[in-house]
């Protein structure tokens, strides 16, 4: 197996999907690194910020800025902790809602485009193989 050619190709998957991810989401002003946020907390309502960086492995410094910029553009709020009143959990407000089955299209739009050519039972191996 050529490593390096491996890398490579995923590198090209990686960057061309931020870029498709990028140009639909222009319609809402969201970046790529805001729809990972955003797509995390459709599933993860009610977290802290602190546990969403965990979740993604994302630096909290990133994901401070990306969790403005969406409060500042109108899809989140931030609630004080009933427990810690210095941990916020991060809500969502109806303007995200609002966009959430179209949001979660944009990333099966791509997967349907560069799978376009592999059988059912592949794209659901491969799709297995990298939950894992």
């Amino acid at each position: 197996m050529d490593c390096m050619s491996v890398g490579r190709n995923f590198g090209i998957l990686n960057r061309r999907t931020q870029l498709y991810i990028t140009n639909c989401c222009r319609q809402w002003r969201i970046s790529y690194s805001e729809y990972v946020l955003l797509e995390q907390l459709y599933v993860t309502e009610g977290i802290t910020q602190d546990e969403l960086a965990a979740l993604l492995y994302i630096d909290k410094a990133m994901v401070a800025r990306g969790l403005k910029s969406l409060e500042e553009k109108g899809y989140l709020y931030r609630l004080k902790g009933e427990r810690d009143k210095r941990q916020k959990t991060i809500r969502l407000t109806v303007k995200a809602r609002n966009i959430e089955a179209v949001f979660h299209d944009v990333v099966l739009q791509w997967l349907k485009r560069i799978t376009v050519t592999m059988s059912e039972t592949d794209l659901q191996r491969m799709l297995d193989d990298l939950r894992e």
